[in-house]
């Protein structure tokens, strides 16, 4: 029977060649986009899951202020001796230990990123098995290093003995390599590179005068504390103990505690989680939705083409009845077609997905392939989804065709065309909303990231170069650092320059509170004002306006904090109570124990992204060299490159030459807008092509159907033009019901998206117009080419047999 069942599936689809292509073509492409979405979703929901203690170890977060993942380091004993439910702890101190490396016996400099000082606990908390060395971490100046930096810094020697000198902030330190460990997998949100003994930091030696890193300290927050409970059960208990305790302690009843799962610290426990995250949870299920809604839309076309093919299976179907067949057989017959189809469709997106992959991992930025989804249940997920659409679409058409009474099947006069069925027509608008709601947002998307791209940001970043200052540092630093300053003048290409802490679309150099007026209100000293040293010539590099007041001196920009004098952001005078920057200049603030004057207030000007309001900033002057900013002519700019790293290297010598165009540095704030454009893109068209698949087999069963009409039509003189409206009236109403049900979800989905961002459009009513407009007549051409093929069929054809 099987075998019987088999053939006749072969039979039909080998009989129908145009409709079972079509479905498989859909199949196959929904299949596929729905298995490469889900290797996304898959990754961002594995990440950190590799961790032993995943649920055991929490992320300590003070969520009453702003980066409270950043907390003082000097907690994290307190917290064990304190709270019996606390295992044991551990510190990374990111960013702070970046710099330059320089392997001894080598004369290659790296200037490294992925650094950090940690505890000795570190490993055993984030389980990175040591390939080489000793598990002890708990001397000064020891480090730690992952394989691939092993391998880049000493090749195939060992690490192990080997000597680093790490040039930062911290000044120059010499560091014994004692281990070396497993990389990090790259679904971790901490991967490490080097790992330096956090017990460096306690001698005020090895600070360089920078006394508030002091890994004992309870003041300044720049650090990760993790902690490991004896039972994750009480973790909300214990984020309370803790919250009392430091309240208590800092007599500031605002302090709010909250401990966060490491499980949950990329994606969070839910869509409304107020914790910070790495990811972004409603992102990958938007996608995974995506993902659903495309795989539904060649489903739903294959229940289409099959119902509306099966009237012409309607005689079939009655003989098979009058013969004895029962309905279960019949059914049986049709789910065991869908499911061989549903098998080849399945193999054929999985023989083309090793050829998609690397455009797609281009596309999401990450390393993706189908093994990840055999890691956890998605793989039985995908497999449990794809079964049942395969099911529910093969019992939908099973139950259509085998409920026909044999007498009216046999007699050919059951109706079953497009226009009587309602279901039919329910799925046909479901797929023409999904293509047009898509559609829409993808316009309403790139319109925003038009507008961010093109928006006046109040500082000029085109021929901005940033060239990344030095970390090794001679004795004689601040007469080079002139010496450089001074060639740059001399370069004929270069108009203008400056030295700064940060630069426009990266960073700040601090955050500090406790800024007010000589008489505060109580809240004032809450506040907290993004901090930036300048020099004197950081307003003409960047054409930023002053509003009132002058810029630093070079005299000021010397002296540096010694010169007690600052400027402000427009934002940052209304929050220190100035209603008119005019008003600020001359005035006097407090800083802590010091006072400073205001010189200037510059134009508000977007430091970061436009997703965030600007931020108060307070500038300090200094000759700061975080960062070189030059305004150059960019023509010929391999050579200009040479002759500035050539230049740079005299100057200071083992520092690896580093730049970034700021265009692309802000192009970057909005990585994550740009690679869901291009999903969306892709999305809008494969559901757009599938539903026109789906048409075009629909539009070929009417066609059909309508042989004898059209053919009487044309003998009593009707035109091309009026048989294609006749073919086409029915599909465009549904099209444009499609279009009434798809715009209010796209406005509401994509005005939700829109409150991401400080500064942003306002959605315009085209863009629906275009996007329904576009569907129908998409709708239209798909229809009008199989009227065109029956309007110009010959007439007596159609009408010679009955």
């Amino acid at each position: 029977m099987l075998k019987t069942h088999f053939l006749l599936a072969i039979r039909h689809f080998w009989k129908n060649k145009t409709i079972s292509l079509i479905n498989l073509l859909g199949l196959s492409m929904g299949i596929c986009s729905f298995v490469l979405i889900l290797q996304y979703v898959a990754f961002e929901w594995s990440f950190n899951s590799m961790f032993e203690k995943d649920e055991q170890v929490f992320r300590v977060v003070e969520t009453s202020i702003e980066d409270g993942f950043f907390l003082p380091p000097g907690y994290a004993p307190l917290l064990r001796d304190q709270f019996p439910g606390v295992r044991q702890y551990t510190r990374i101190l990111p960013f702070v230990g970046n710099g330059v490396i320089h392997p001894a016996a080598s004369d290659k400099y790296f200037r490294e990123e992925q650094t950090a000082y940690v505890d000795s606990s570190f490993l055993s908390f984030f389980d990175r098995p040591l390939v080489d060395g000793i598990a002890g971490f708990t001397a000064p100046q020891q480090a730690l290093l992952s394989t691939s930096q092993a391998q880049k810094y000493f090749g195939e020697q060992t690490a192990v003995g080997k000597t680093l000198k790490l040039d930062n902030q911290f000044g120059t330190t010499d560091y014994a390599v004692v281990g070396v460990f497993e990389d990090f997998p790259p679904n971790s949100d901490y991967s490490y590179t080097t790992l330096l003994s956090i017990q460096t930091l306690v001698s005020p030696e090895n600070r360089n005068g920078n006394d508030w890193a002091d890994p004992n300290g309870t003041d300044a927050g720049f650090g990760f504390i993790f902690i490991e409970l004896q039972d994750a059960a009480q973790a909300p208990q214990v984020a309370e103990s803790i919250t009392e305790w430091v309240q208590q302690a800092s007599e500031d009843e605002k302090l709010d505690i909250q401990l966060q799962a490491l499980s949950e610290i990329h994606l969070g426990s839910s869509l409304s989680d107020p914790l910070p995250q790495y990811g972004n949870r409603t992102l990958v299920v938007f996608l995974l939705f995506i993902a659903l809604l495309i795989l539904g839309i060649a489903f739903v076309n294959y229940v289409n083409l099959s119902t509306a093919q099966g009237m012409e299976r309607a005689k079939e179907v009655g003989i098979r009845k009058v013969s004895g067949a029962r309905r279960d057989q019949l059914t049986y017959q049709y789910l065991l077609e869908t499911l061989i189809l549903t098998l080849i469709a399945a193999f054929v997106a999985f023989a083309f997905i090793p050829i998609i992959q690397p455009g797609f991992n281009y596309l999401v930025g990450q390393p993706l392939n189908v093994g990840i989804l055999t890691k956890g249940s998605y793989i039985w997920l995908g497999g449990l989804i794809l079964m049942v659409a395969t099911l529910f679409a093969g019992y939908y058409v099973a139950i259509v065709l085998t409920g026909m009474a044999p007498i009216q099947s046999l007699k050919g006069t059951h109706q079953g065309s497009l226009k009587g069925t309602w279901l039919q027509k329910t799925l046909v608008i479901t797929q023409f909303a999904i293509s047009i709601a898509l559609i829409a947002g993808t316009l309403i998307l790139f319109l925003q990231l038009s507008y961010v791209n093109s928006r006046e940001l109040g500082v000029q970043i085109d021929q901005r170069i940033a060239i990344k200052g030095p970390s090794v540092k001679t004795e004689d630093f601040g007469q080079r650092q002139q010496v450089f300053r001074d060639r740059l003048a001399q370069l004929p290409f270069v108009n203008t320059y400056c030295s700064s802490g940060g630069i426009p679309g990266k960073s700040y150099n601090f955050n500090a509170n406790n800024i007010t007026q000589p008489n505060p209100l109580p809240e004032d000293e809450e506040i907290s004002y993004s901090m930036l040293f300048i020099d004197e010539r950081y307003a003409e590099t960047f054409e930023i306006s002053i509003l009132a007041g002058r810029s630093f001196s070079s005299e000021d920009a010397m002296k540096g904090y010694d010169s007690r004098r600052l400027m402000l952001n427009e934002t940052a005078a209304k929050r220190l109570h100035f209603d008119d920057p005019t008003q600020a200049v001359g005035q006097t603030i407090k800083w802590g124990d010091s006072s400073w004057e205001v010189i200037g207030v510059f134009k508000d000007y977007n430091h970061t992204s436009l997703h965030t309001p600007v931020d108060p900033i307070v500038f300090i002057p200094g000759r700061n060299s975080g960062y070189f900013t030059l305004n150059i002519n960019t023509t010929d700019f391999p050579f200009k490159k040479a002759q500035l790293a050539l230049l740079y290297g005299e100057v200071f010598p083992g520092n690896p030459f580093e730049y970034e165009f700021l265009d692309e540095t802000y192009a970057k704030l909005y990585e994550t807008e740009q690679k869901l454009g291009k999903l969306f893109t892709i999305a809008s068209l494969l559901a757009v092509f599938i539903s026109a698949l789906g048409l075009l087999g629909l539009a070929n069963f009417v066609a059909k159907q309508k042989t004898k009409e059209i053919g009487i039509r044309k003998v009593l003189g009707a035109t091309v033009s009026s048989i294609i409206q006749l073919l086409s009236a029915d599909f465009l109403k549904l099209v444009l019901l499609s279009f009434f049900l798809a715009a209010p979800v796209a406005w509401y989905v994509m005005e939700n998206w829109l409150k991401n961002f400080a500064y942003r459009i306002d959605i315009p009513w085209w863009v629906f117009t275009l996007a329904g407009f576009g569907t129908a007549l998409l709708a239209f051409i798909t229809v009008s080419i199989q009227s065109l093929r029956v309007a110009y069929a010959n007439p007596i054809e159609s009408l010679r047999n009955e």
